[in-house]
């Protein structure tokens, strides 16, 4: 049997990018409400351009409130789903040494870090948020190519692929 390090595990370190976008839109909503009354405060001086930036202001904060509210709740649903498959127990686990490994680019956007353990594919980056682990070696993540590995893992859908939860390294 290997010894095996503990390098990522989602209840010990869960992954809460996902959350970022919502607290942008959330910020982006209170900048429109700044806005709004801002522009309220100067009404007595300048009627027109006031209205006018009272109503960008509201819309601003009307707009990306929903926003904020839709990608949240959006997020939170997903998260406790992957709670309860990391709970229950319902992850697949597979162990071998990794190959086909594709690094992600140095300062790539575009590109994903891909590998493959014992026939199940992997891929993720870092600047796509996952619930799971996405830290690819450019940005001095753990996986390499024949590097001896343990994954327990779920696959949300095609679109997301296998998401590893818990990532044991050799």
């Amino acid at each position: 049997m290997q010894l095996l390090t503990l390098i990522y595990d989602f209840k010990e370190q869960p992954n809460l990018g996902v959350f970022g976008s919502a607290l942008t839109g959330l910020l982006l909503c209170f900048f429109g409400l700044f806005v709004f009354y801002k522009n309220k405060k100067d009404l007595s001086q300048n009627i027109k351009n006031s209205k006018i930036g009272m109503a960008i202001g509201l819309f601003l904060s009307v707009f990306f409130g929903i926003f904020a509210i839709a990608f949240f709740t959006n997020n939170l649903v997903r998260y406790f789903e992957v709670v309860e498959v990391y709970d229950s127990k319902k992850y697949k686990i597979v162990q071998g040494k990794v190959s086909n490994y594709h690094p992600m680019q140095k300062g790539g956007h575009g590109d994903r870090e891909r590998f493959s353990v014992n026939g199940i594919d992997f891929e993720f980056s870092n600047f796509v948020d996952t619930y799971g682990y996405n830290n690819a070696a450019s940005r001095g993540g753990a996986i390499k190519e024949n590097l001896f590995v343990r994954i327990y893992y779920f696959n949300i859908n095609s679109e997301r692929g296998n998401v590893i939860l818990r990532l044991e390294v050799e």
